[in-house]
């Protein structure tokens, strides 16, 4: 089981249920390179690949985690090297009963149960109804309240304040490169210096 992470964006709501929209990066590549494939069982599938999609989950080499501003800006500093590479922005919807701290705001990270996460993935993207989500996340719930074995209960979702505090410190920065960006386009403007 995995946890996907994901930031705080904002409250929504939707007729009279609240959610909080958050927020995740994915990695897209619109024109794989020959002799990419796809294996399942250790069989390659015959299909052409047109397009990829895969959601970042954790940094680059062995950690779980994004501890450090320094992982997260490395990680994509390595997807934007590459030209065949996009991060994108998406979004979920979490019902904001499942959030157990009081204080959810803005820019925190929470850690996602990859089950929990597919279903509120199919829910955005309209394949679930709500009340099928709902539904879904109930019997999440009830299975480990039923478990006898205390490792199998997982939460459906956890803050992750280490790597709120990396996402938060690597935004700062890439905010303060766009603005000096941006001041130099406007010298240069102003000036008629050609960048």
């Amino acid at each position: 089981m995995n946890y996907l992470p994901v930031l705080v964006d904002k409250f929504i709501t939707d007729t009279s249920e609240r959610f909080v929209r958050c927020s995740y990066f994915t990695v897209e590549c619109e024109e794989p390179q020959p002799g990419w494939a796809v294996e399942y069982n250790n069989k390659r599938l015959p299909v052409f690949l047109i397009g990829l999609r895969g959601i970042i989950w954790k940094p680059l080499g062995r950690g779980k985690y994004f501890n450090t501003r320094l992982q997260v800006q490395k990680l994509f500093h390595e997807i934007e090297q590459n030209k065949l590479l996009l991060v994108e922005l998406d979004e979920i919807l979490i019902p904001t009963s499942l959030f157990q701290d009081t204080k959810v705001y803005r820019g925190q990270v929470y850690r996602v149960r990859d089950d929990l996460f597919q279903i509120a993935y199919k829910y955005r993207t309209d394949r679930i109804s709500k009340k099928e989500f709902y539904r879904m996340i109930d019997e999440f719930s009830s299975s480990d309240r039923k478990s006898d074995n205390i490792t199998s209960k997982k939460p459906l979702l956890w803050l992750s304040e280490k790597e709120s505090k990396s996402f938060m410190e690597w935004e700062n920065v890439v905010v303060e490169e766009a603005r000096a960006i941006q001041d130099y386009a406007d010298i240069a403007r102003k000036t008629g210096e050609n960048i």
